[in-house]
C-alpha cells in the first residue's frame, strides 16, 4: 500500500476505512456500535442472532428474500457483509412479502399507464399523418 493511501485513525471515530477515487479515509461517524464499541451504527457489522426475514424488490420486478438486520431507519445490514440502504435506485426492501409485491404491482401499474398514454399519443399522431396523405 502507497503512503498515500494510509489512514491514520481517530480513536474517537468508526474504525471503518472509507475507500475513495483519490484516496481512503476513516468514517467521520462517532464510534460506540459493535465489536469492542470500535463503529458507528451505519458500519457495525451485523449481529446473525438479530437477523429477519426481509424481501428486496430488484431488476424492476424480481423479489428475494434474505435474514437483514435492521440497522437503522434507513439501513440494513446481511450478517457478515455490508451495510445497505433500504431504498435505493437499484434495491427496496420490505418487511413482508406482501409489501414487496405491492410496490411491484404498482411499478408496473405506473409503467403500464405509460405506455397506454404512448400509445394513445402515437395513434393521433399516425390518424393526423393519414389525414394529411389524403389531402
Amino acid at each position: 500500500m502507497s503512503i498515500k493511501n494510509q489512514v491514520v485513525l481517530h480513536p474517537e471515530r468508526c474504525v471503518a476505512i472509507i475507500r475513495g477515487d483519490w484516496h481512503n479515509s476513516q468514517c467521520q461517524r462517532p464510534n460506540g456500535h459493535g465489536p469492542e464499541g470500535k463503529y458507528c451504527k451505519q458500519h457495525a457489522p451485523a449481529d446473525p442472532e438479530q437477523a429477519t426475514p426481509w424481501f428486496a424488490v430488484t431488476s424492476g420486478t424480481r423479489i428475494t428474500q434474505k435474514l437483514m438486520v435492521e440497522v437503522s431507519e434507513s439501513y440494513l445490514a446481511e450478517p457478515g457483509r455490508k451495510t445497505k440502504v433500504k431504498k435505493s435506485g437499484y434495491e427496496n426492501w420490505f418487511r413482508t412479502r406482501e409489501e414487496a409485491v405491492e410496490f411491484v404491482l404498482r411499478r408496473l401499474t405506473i409503467s403500464v399507464d405509460g405506455y397506454r398514454r404512448r400509445l394513445a399519443e402515437a395513434e393521433e399522431e399516425l390518424q393526423k399523418f393519414i389525414e394529411q396523405e389524403k389531402q
